[in-house]
């Protein structure tokens, strides 16, 4: 059996991962349409501020780009970790988006 060079060894495996990367969307293709239901913007601050305000204008561009309804979800307490615990608990099917600000990348 002939040996391979190790630069032809590291071509393969990575044109495998590549490809195996590339068809991992298409997977998700064959499965249920999304949104197959609404989607929520989980907002970690109460009505009527910036961060409401953006996600609102964001949700109602989306809702018509992806012909779904959207819901803002309101959790204000805690300086955003209300709001952040409950995006958390969500199931993880792209149905529930948390808004996140700069307070939870800085505060940490």
């Amino acid at each position: 059996m002939p040996s391979i060079p190790s630069s032809a060894l590291r071509r393969r495996l990575l044109a495998g991962g590549l490809l195996a990367a590339a068809a991992r969307p298409f997977a998700a293709l064959a499965s249920e349409p999304w949104p197959a239901r609404p989607v929520r913007f989980v907002v970690p601050f109460p009505p009527g501020g910036p961060i409401d305000t953006t996600a609102r204008i964001f949700s109602q561009k989306l809702g018509e780009l992806w012909k779904a309804p959207t819901v803002i979800d309101n959790r204000a307490g805690a300086g955003g970790v209300v709001g952040a615990a409950s995006a958390a608990r969500e199931a993880a099917d792209g149905h529930a988006l948390f808004v996140a600000s700069i307070h939870h990348a800085v505060n940490p």
